[in-house]
């Protein structure tokens, strides 16, 4: 399946990316460079898709140090493949930005290496024997992959898909404006990678305890994970609280722009808790493999609650901050909704 959807991208990078480039009217540098760049990145897709497999396997194993150290191993040869392919360092040719491309393409391709060596090697994978014992293709296991998989995707697409959605409305705000949205999303997201980590953990804990059969053990799991989100969440709020001016100068030495960004702060405050809220029950209920209604949950709340809610506060005297408050509703309609069916599955859980 890895394979199927890796060529299938690659299809579409080679006969549909070059009709979307001529459509977008770019000049003949910048268009060849995004052609050679994404042509790149296509060369290590079956790569990539095969060792995310290969990651989600060893990572389902409890084993997620083993994925920590074939991200560590990899990320310094990527740095250096960069350096050598953009800039023709040591006889290395300049591709410029296309290299960037390229370099991703082989390190995917390092990063695959590095996955079947460690599971080769590593005492408590090896005896699974997995590249020994080519299995037929079963039907019933694919659906049930895309059962779990196709929902999880959707999630993820209409969460992502809704900041760009905030990032393109706020535009009307201006440049400054719109950029500071972008930035300020991917600070939320760094200053929150506990509560992202905790719902990976609940994922694989609850699933664990599933498959022995121990729903108290699912149930216990669950609740820890979801007290340290908080406590991690409310943590990490309080520090962005009384750090913003310092915060703030990451982003801009500009004096008219920091107390923009600084008070842009005080509303990601309250999106970070509503995300420290959301992240593990999304990753308990994975564990129970309860994930259709997630999708459905994410696009009411997002596009139907969240978006709507910040489009009418952004005309107010809010003006771009009501994106913010539109997001955070979203997360928090998501947060209570999924709170209430993650208590009705572990009640009506059957093994």
């Amino acid at each position: 399946m890895a394979l199927i959807i890796a060529f299938i991208l690659i299809l579409i990078n080679l006969f549909l990316v070059p009709i979307l480039l001529t459509h977008m009217h770019l000049n003949d540098t910048v268009t060849s460079t995004a052609r050679h760049f994404l042509t790149g990145i296509s060369i290590g897709l079956p790569a990539f898709f095969l060792s995310a497999v290969l990651r989600s396997f060893i990572d389902s194993l409890g084993l997620t140090r083993v994925s920590m150290v074939i991200t560590l191993a990899t990320v310094p040869v990527n740095i250096l493949l960069n350096y050598l392919l953009i800039f023709g360092n040591f006889g290395f040719p300049e591709l410029g930005g296309a290299g960037s491309g390229y370099a991703t393409g082989i390190t995917y391709w390092l990063v695959l290496l590095v996955s079947i060596l460690l599971i080769e090697t590593h005492r408590k994978i090896r005896h699974f024997q997995i590249f020994s014992k080519p299995s037929v293709p079963s039907f019933q296991k694919i659906k049930e992959i895309l059962k779990i998989g196709i929902p999880n995707g959707l999630t993820i697409l209409f969460e992502t898909g809704i900041f760009s959605a905030v990032t393109i409305l706020m535009s009307r705000f201006g440049t400054d404006i719109s950029l500071l949205i972008s930035q300020q999303t991917v600070l939320v997201h760094c200053f929150t990678p506990s509560p992202l980590s905790i719902a990976s953990s609940l994922t694989i804990l609850v699933g664990f305890e599933t498959g022995a059969k121990r729903i108290d053990g699912a149930k216990a799991y669950r609740h820890i994970g979801m007290i340290t989100a908080i406590f991690i969440g409310t943590l990490n709020g309080t520090l962005l609280f009384f750090f913003r001016d310092q915060v703030a100068g990451f982003y801009s030495s500009d004096g008219n722009l920091i107390p923009l960004i600084t008070h842009f702060l005080l509303y990601a405050i309250l999106f970070q808790f509503a995300d420290a809220l959301l992240s593990p029950v999304l990753g308990a209920l994975r564990g129970y493999k309860d994930v259709a209604i997630t999708s459905v949950v994410a696009f009411i709340s997002y596009w139907i609650v969240g978006l709507p809610v910040g489009i009418f506060l952004s005309y107010s005297s809010l003006g771009a901050y009501g994106f913010w408050i539109g997001l955070s509703t979203g997360l928090f309609t998501a947060a209570f909704i999924l709170s209430i069916r993650v208590r009705y599955t572990e009640k009506n859980y059957t093994f």
